[in-house]
């Protein structure tokens, strides 16, 4: 809630929920917030160590970061 308070947050019109990797309007888009990349076919199981390339770890989209 404190991010979301910052002007620049309000110019940008981010809401708490931005600055959360649970929620889809502040996670990355490309590993679904949880920092890594999911392994080849698809499911839900994860390599060990394989960093997402979108956010670097982060779990949140570059524009929230």
């Amino acid at each position: 809630m404190l991010f979301a308070q910052l002007p620049e947050s309000r110019v940008r019109g981010y809401e708490a929920s931005h600055f959360s990797f649970n929620s889809n309007a502040g996670a990355c888009e490309e590993c679904h917030g949880t920092g890594i990349r999911s392994a080849e076919g698809g499911d839900d199981t994860h390599m060990e160590g394989a960093v997402c390339a979108g956010c670097g770890g982060s779990r949140y989209r570059q524009d929230i970061l």
